[in-house]
Formats: C-alpha cells, structure tokens, sequence
C-alpha cells in the first residue's frame, strides 16, 4: 500500500500529518504492508503523476485530503481524468449534504453542491461524519481509496468501509 495525504497545509506546516501515521499503524495492523507515504500539494499535475505511479507500483493506494469545497480541492478532479470518468451529482450524498447544512442553520451555496459531485466509475463511501464522500475505486489489480483530510471523517471511512474492503481482499 501507498498512502498519499494531500494539501498544502501539510507541507507549510500548518497541519501535522496524523493521518499518515493513523493509517500507518493501522494497515500494519491488518496485514497490509505500507511501502511509501507522499505528501503532495494541491495541484492537479502533481496529483495525478504521483496517484499514476502509486498505482502502478502498489496494489492499493490511499489519499486523504482534497476533497471540500474550495477551489483548491481538486483531488477529485485528478481521480476523474486519471480513470477517465465523468463526474455526476450523487442524489443521496447531496440530500445528505442539505440536511447537515440545514441542520446547523448555514445557508447551502453552489461550492457545497459541488461536495456531492462524485465520479461515475467510483463507488461512494457514504460518509456520515461529514459532507465529503469517500470513493472506492478498482482497475485491474489496483485499488484506490479517496478519503476525506479531516481525521475522524478519514477514520470514521477507514474502520467502517475501506477495511472491510481490505478483509475480503485478504481472505
């Protein structure tokens, strides 16, 4: 496994890196040999030259990080035109997405639409811990996980959808 934790705020040293470390540990728990960690900015280029060569070099990979509404979260975009997929608007994700918003009494703006749009060659990891899906992605003998950056939304994905993924891989 490689595992690619994504954003600048990493490499400024706005944010330690837990969640490198987290999942680490934790794959090394379950039997899963970790061969590389990156660390990359928000760059559509980067991303998508380091996600080529982690998939090609390892038989899973695992991002956190890129995934709000900003115009910096691209990885999404990355994982899109590396897979050549479309991107589509996941009803239920966005119907999440409203109620969340609603609930906390924040108005819902075009940037928090765009949290729902996922692409179509990915099955969603529904993520109830915040409004940024997970997206599970298989081609061949590769395997890939997008995560959300914010830790107990990474967590929350890792122990409820990607290791189960992982135990029936495994056997």
């Amino acid at each position: 496994c490689q595992i690619i934790s994504i954003g600048n705020e990493l490499l400024i040293g706005d944010t330690v890196n837990t969640n490198a470390s987290w999942l680490g540990q934790v794959l090394t728990e379950t039997g899963v040999e970790v061969t590389q960690v990156h660390t990359v900015m928000d760059d559509l280029a980067t991303m998508k030259k380091v996600l080529k060569e982690s998939l090609q070099a390892a038989d899973l990979v695992i991002t956190t990080g890129g995934l709000g509404p900003t115009h910096d979260d691209v990885t999404k975009k990355a994982v899109s035109e590396l897979f050549d997929c479309d991107m589509v608007i996941n009803e239920e994700v966005l119907t999440f997405i409203k109620k969340v918003f609603k609930k906390r009494n924040i108005p819902f703006s075009e940037s928090n639409y765009y949290q729902a749009e996922v692409p179509d060659c990915a099955e969603v990891l529904f993520n109830t811990q915040g409004t940024a899906p997970g997206l599970w992605f298989e081609r061949e003998s590769a395997r890939l996980a997008v995560l959300p950056g914010v830790p107990y939304e990474m967590k929350y994905l890792v122990n409820e959808k990607v290791l189960p993924k992982i135990r029936g891989i495994n056997g």
